[in-house]
């Protein structure tokens, strides 16, 4: 799998299928092309098309849903994606239903957000969509010291095996990319 930021908000996701994920007007919509046909996912509940399990979620403001996606969690490959909005408070329940993510990407966010986010989710792998502010080096310095991170990477895809993720759950996170 080949993750690969096409635009300031969006990312394409390259298996066997292409699968696109955009955000508009704080939104994530999902897109499935399996190069005779496409699906597009805009509203939360589960999902499968072309071997690829979909779930999108909405997040309660002030208890009530407001039907705009947040965080879609992807089966693919054999390995589980989770793709989540900028959002600070994922509920618990959330939270828990997100268990044994492979990789988390999240967009730009402030230190403390990213560091709460990954401590939360606790994926082996992290792909942030780019540099965190204009002092960037030196938070990420930061968050590989505070999480332990062994590996911080950049550039214009990630790529990703299911081999890289059958090792111990207990292994911790292992990667930070940040995709550019």
């Amino acid at each position: 799998m080949t993750i690969k930021r096409d635009s300031s908000n969006v990312i394409s996701i390259q298996s066997d299928i292409k699968i696109i994920l955009k955000v508009l007007d704080g939104s994530i919509t999902v897109s499935l092309n399996d190069s005779s046909k496409t699906i597009d996912i805009s509203k939360p509940g589960d999902y499968e098309y072309f071997g690829v399990s979909a779930t999108l979620y909405d997040i309660p403001v002030e208890e009530a849903y407001d039907g705009k996606i947040e965080i879609i969690q992807l089966y693919v490959e054999g390995m589980v994606l989770v793709y989540t909005s900028d959002r600070i408070n994922i509920p618990k329940e959330i939270i828990t239903n997100l268990a044994n993510i492979d990789i988390l990407v999240i967009p730009s966010l402030e230190v403390s957000l990213v560091k709460s986010t990954i401590v939360s989710m606790e994926p082996k792998k992290v792909v942030i969509l780019e540099k965190f502010d204009s002092n960037g080096s030196s938070d990420i310095e930061n968050l590989k010291k505070t999480l332990g991170i062994v590996n911080v990477i950049e550039g214009g895809s990630a790529k990703y095996k299911q081999s890289e993720f059958t090792t111990s759950l207990d292994d911790g996170l292992s990667e930070l990319f940040i995709l550019s």
